[in-house]
This record gives C-alpha cells, sequence and structure tokens, in this order.
C-alpha cells in the first residue's frame, strides 16, 4: 500500500500465474526499461520476466533477463534477487549449455541463501537436486530438505515440482513405478492450484515413461494432454517435447510419415526456443526414422550430426547411444569392419 511500482510488480505476478503474459510483460517493460533506476523492484521485474520467458520456452531471452537481473541486483544490494538470479541462471543455462552452465551459478547462490527464506531455500535444494553438476551424489537430501521447505512454506506449486524432480531421479535409478506414482502426484496437485504450465510438464515426463514401457496407448493419452495444457499455459517447452515423444511411439508402430510430421514439428519448436538438448535427441531420432524408412545415407547423415552434437555437450549417455546406433547401422550395410 502506498508504493506503486510493489503494486504494479504483484499485479504482474498475479498477470504470470493466469498466464496473461503479455498484460504481465507491459507491466513489468514499465518496471524495468533502460529509464527505470536500478534498485531491488527493478531486478524482481526482470526475473519475473525472465521466469515468464523460461515458462513460455524461451531460454536465451530468460538468460538474458536473468542476466540483467542480476547485474541490477547487485548494483541495487538485493542479497535475494542475486539469489534467486543464480538459480534461475542455473536452470536456463544448464539447458542452454549443459550442467557445466549451472555449476556456478549454483555455488554462488549456495553463498547467498538466507535461513529464513523457505521458498529460496526449497527451490535452491530442488534445483540442484536436478541437476546435480557438482558430482555431489546427494540429490536425494537435497530433494528432502527442499520438499520439506516447500511444504513448510505453504507453496504447493513448487512441493509439486520438487515431487518432479524426484520422479525423475527415481527414473534414472530404474525405478520406473515410483516415478510414475510421483508424476501422477505431482500433476494431481499442479491440477488442484491451477499451475497448468507445470502439469504439462510433468504429464509429457510420465507420457515419456509409458513410451520407453511400450504402452503407447496410455502415452498418447498422457501427451495429449500435455499437449492441451502446454498450449493453453504458454508452455511450449513441454509442448515440442511431447511432439517428439508422439513422433517415438509413430515410428514405433511402423507410421514413419507421422513419426517424420511430429519431428519436424518438435525440431521446430526447439529451434526457436534455443533447446540443445532438445535439438539433440530429435537430431537422433530423426537418423533412427531414416534408418527405419531405409535411407541408410541420410540416417548416417542425422546420426553423425547427433554423435557431434552430443561430444561437444560431454552428454556421455547421449553420445554411447548415437554410437550404438551408428554401429546397427553399418552392420545393416554389411559393413562389419
Amino acid at each position: 500500500e502506498g508504493d506503486e511500482g510493489a503494486r504494479e510488480l504483484g499485479l504482474a505476478a498475479l498477470d504470470w500465474l493466469e498466464y496473461r503474459y503479455e498484460t504481465a510483460e507491459e507491466r513489468l517493460e514499465s518496471l524495468s526499461g533502460p529509464d527505470t533506476p536500478n534498485d531491488a523492484l527493478k531486478a524482481f521485474a526482470l526475473l519475473t520476466r525472465g521466469e515468464a520467458a523460461q515458462l513460455q520456452g524461451k531460454y536465451a531471452r530468460a538468460r538474458d533477463l536473468f542476466d540483467q537481473a542480476l547485474s541490477v541486483a547487485k548494483e541495487a544490494g538485493s542479497r535475494r534477487a542475486q539469489t534467486w538470479s543464480h538459480i534461475r541462471l542455473a536452470g536456463v543455462r544448464g539447458r542452454l549449455e549443459g550442467m557445466a552452465g549451472a555449476r556456478d551459478h549454483l555455488l554462488a547462490a549456495d553463498t547467498l541463501l538466507e535461513q529464513g527464506d523457505l521458498y529460496l531455500r526449497s527451490l535452491f535444494h530442488c534445483s540442484r537436486a536436478g541437476a546435480d553438476p557438482l558430482g555431489r551424489m546427494d540429490a536425494l537430501e537435497d530433494l528432502e530438505t527442499g520438499a520439506g521447505l516447500a511444504l513448510e512454506a505453504g507453496v504447493r506449486r513448487l512441493y509439486a515440482g520438487c515431487l518432479g524432480v524426484q520422479a525423475s531421479l527415481a527414473l534414472r535409478s530404474g525405478n520406473t513405478g515410483d516415478a510414475l506414482d510421483l508424476f501422477h502426484e505431482a500433476q494431481e496437485i499442479q491440477a488442484s492450484v491451477g499451475d497448468r504450465a507445470g502439469r504439462a510438464g510433468t504429464l509429457q515426463r510420465a507420457g515419456y515413461v509409458f513410451v520407453s514401457l511400450g504402452s503407447y496407448g496410455l502415452a498418447q493419452s498422457y501427451l495429449e494432454q500435455a499437449i492441451r495444457e502446454g498450449e493453453a499455459s504458454g508452455s511450449f517447452s513441454a509442448v515440442a517435447w511431447a511432439y517428439m515423444n508422439l513422433s517415438t511411439i509413430s515410428w514405433g508402430l511402423g507410421d514413419l510419415a507421422s513419426a517424420r510430421t511430429y519431428a519436424d514439428r518438435a525440431e521446430a519448436m526447439m529451434r526457436e526456443q534455443g533447446d540443445v538438448a532438445g535439438l539433440d535427441v530429435i537430431t537422433g531420432q530423426k537418423g533412427d526414422i531414416a534408418f527405419a524408412a531405409g535411407n541408410f545415407s541420410g540416417a548416417r547423415e542425422w546420426l553423425e550430426a547427433a554423435l557431434i552434437r552430443y561430444r561437444e555437450r560431454g552428454a556421455a549417455g547421449g553420445e554411447f547411444g548415437a554410437q550404438s546406433a551408428l554401429m546397427r547401422l553399418s552392420l545393416a550395410q554389411g559393413d562389419l569392419e
């Protein structure tokens, strides 16, 4: 009350939560334009703009806004805005540049966290658990801490996000049943609090699990729901990955024309978003589709491109997958050397 700038920031945050991005952007631009003072209010306005861009899959744009927010926060002496900026930069740089891009920001955030800030402490621990770029091998401890803090703070949207990270870790450990249970719990919470954007991502990842299990009917149902939620909320990263998973289903069913259509759609969206990790995967997938169609020269071109991309990012798992696919291709061509 009495602070017009803070009021505008609060209204913009409400617009953002209800997916009125254009209205939110107009409010936030008035608080963070080049002629506005470099104070904490401007830093938080830039952070909110960055979060909206990140949610929509505009990762390069989000990185630039978070970089600006960090610079302004340092000048303004806002420790909380600096911490928040570092956490968000870890997320988008990890997506754009690989986990090495997240490391320094997580270390910086760790030194700035304040004990009484339950929200940021929860966000930090769950974000670090999802990235784990330092090889600390204590992701589960991070998750337990982060989820507990989210509940203590009463932020169910954040708690659901922590459950999603826990589900992803369960998948990496081969605990598919646990992962699906956690995804189900997360999406139920997200539905209850109106987090359609978060739910889109959760449904997409659950759909991916069903694809990997060969349960194509269930997978398609989840992925189509993810697309509807993502399109309604502007969460276009989830939409792009859902299309890629639908491509995998079509490929598995032998419908190569649909597989190519979905893959092209996913690639176009990921290229626009600057989703490097997604483009790595879709490049290899296009090689697999070409291989299945008997287009061996095209398959080799796509798979070799995927191998180069994975090597450049230091993604050992992806590199191994591309090498294995190239080996199968050579065997199919009768090249045993």
